[in-house]
């Protein structure tokens, strides 16, 4: 069953990864649905090094075995590039933010 976060639709998607020699660990702002976790996982997937990857909506992580070392920076935009309406979100994003003043 689809699952929908609609409180993590005004933060933009990005990540921040935890790179040890055989794992990494992402903590991903703006995890919103089963596709954005489905999506973010296959994209992790396709990245040169990784082995698997499977991601949490609860959550909102994402677990990567690695098979070589790879740059933390290269997962984070992984995460960044699978983002559905990245500019709509981060247009969002803003916009939340001016509305509450911070």
């Amino acid at each position: 069953m689809a699952r929908l976060i609609p409180s993590r639709l005004l933060t933009a998607p990005e990540a921040r990864a935890q790179v040890r020699e055989d794992e990494a660990n992402l903590h991903i702002e703006g995890l919103v649905c089963t596709l954005c976790a489905k999506r973010t996982a296959t994209a992790l997937r396709q990245v040169e090094g990784v082995g698997d990857a499977v991601c949490d909506l609860e959550a909102g992580t994402a677990a990567v075995t690695l098979d070589r070392p790879v740059d933390p920076a290269t997962l984070e935009q992984a995460v960044r590039d699978a983002a559905i309406a990245l500019p709509l979100r981060r247009l969002l994003a803003g916009a939340a933010r001016a509305f509450r003043g911070t």
